[in-house]
């Protein structure tokens, strides 16, 4: 199981703190963009992000990002990715409620992977035929817009729907994930592939944090900052 953090920030100098607190212990990052539409809470954009990566100070050559689009116009923001100078983007992930493209028309359109996002009120049955298309998916354990809402425990049974429907692809668990609610997953006859820990990392222990989370998932890595 891959421990990686979910960065949601509405102010760019906290993300930059973010950045720089985070990526010593991490080779993966995820970061929500919200659009104030399709969620009620609006981050920084994409825009706000280009413009910080073109500081010279910043190395992040190592670092694998990852970006969570709540936003209805998501192909706009596909576009403006591309133009982010000097990162690595292995994956994007678009919300099911969102999406007007098959899997096929946004590959043929985009560089990046693309992945599809369930809220906690999306079942797999009556999404099947659109899950089957992506290579990953992520499984939403809060409803979104903001870190700090309540974890749904409902949601994990969606792990065994999927494997039992024969979906092989990545299945990633964002929103709440501590240390009480990672037990509640391992527990579990089927876990996810990877978590997404946001504001559990909203602190200076990173690296003790990180342990504890890797101790209860029985992880063992050669991720950076070991």
């Amino acid at each position: 199981m891959n421990i990686y953090p979910s960065i949601l920030e509405t102010d760019i100098e906290e993300f930059s703190q973010d950045l720089t607190r985070l990526t010593p212990h991490f080779e993966y990052l995820q970061v929500d963009i919200a659009d104030g539409i399709f969620v009620p809470n609006k981050t920084i954009q994409v825009s706000d992000i280009s413009a910080i990566m073109e500081v010279p100070e910043w190395d992040l050559a190592y670092i694998q990002f990852e970006f969570h689009l709540m936003v209805q116009d998501y192909a706009t923001v596909l576009r403006e990715l591309e133009d982010i100078p000097d990162i690595y983007i292995r994956n994007v992930f678009v919300q099911l409620k969102a999406l007007q493209h098959t899997f096929d028309e946004l590959s043929d359109h985009t560089p990046f992977d693309v992945g599809i996002v369930l809220n906690p009120d999306e079942t797999v049955e009556a999404s099947w035929e659109q899950i089957k298309e992506f290579p990953s998916i992520q499984l939403m354990t809060v409803v979104p817009g903001q870190q700090g809402n309540p974890f749904v425990p409902e949601v994990l049974d969606k792990i065994t729907q999927l494997r039992d429907k024969g979906y092989e692809g990545e299945i990633v668990l964002d929103g709440a994930i501590n240390e009480e609610n990672l037990k509640t997953i391992m527990q579990k006859p089927h876990q996810p592939d990877a978590v997404c820990p946001g504001s559990y990392f909203k602190a200076e222990d990173v690296a003790e944090r990180l342990q504890k989370l890797r101790s209860i998932a029985g992880v063992v890595t050669d991720q950076v900052g070991e």
